[in-house]
């Protein structure tokens, strides 16, 4: 089993929350358990926890959003940390969560969803479950080939 980390502002709580749910298809096919800071035990410290589940991870998710810009916490704690990650391999995809620019360091790495090849915001589409699918189809599509490329040729 692989891991995933998912990073993400706090306030694209209900965006987060139904893509974990179409994240489910993903995970048993791609063999990757996804993790967010939701699944922090109570009594457990956030750092400690976000830091080992980031060093751990095989797979980095961002949902970003204005509110990514504004997060001190990803810009200056999480993205250092991830970036370490990306450069020793690991696989980034941003997801467009709302309407915004892309922060600086994710500018230049294509983003999903796309529609037409074409980067358009999950909270844009006329049917926001159907954006979560195509989300989570080009992500499963990503992981497919970036592990087979990994692995030398197989899941």
């Amino acid at each position: 089993m692989r891991n995933g980390f998912i990073s993400y502002s706090h306030r694209d709580h209900a965006v987060l929350g139904r893509f974990l749910s179409h994240l489910a298809s993903t995970e048993q096919h791609c063999g990757v358990k996804f993790w967010a800071d939701t699944a922090i035990d109570p009594g457990r410290k956030w750092p400690g926890e976000i830091e080992a589940a980031i060093a751990a991870a095989d797979v980095v998710l961002m949902l970003v959003s204005a509110y990514t810009w504004s997060s001190s916490y990803i810009n200056d704690t999480e993205w250092p940390l991830i970036e370490k990650r990306v450069q020793a391999g690991v696989l980034l995809v941003p997801v467009l969560a709302k309407p915004c620019e892309l922060p600086p360091y994710l500018s230049d790495i294509q983003a999903i969803p796309t529609k037409d090849k074409i980067i358009k915001a999950i909270t844009t589409w006329p049917k926001q479950e159907v954006a979560l699918d195509v989300a989570n189809k080009q992500l499963r599509g990503a992981l497919t080939r970036h592990f087979q490329r990994m692995d030398g040729g197989g899941l």
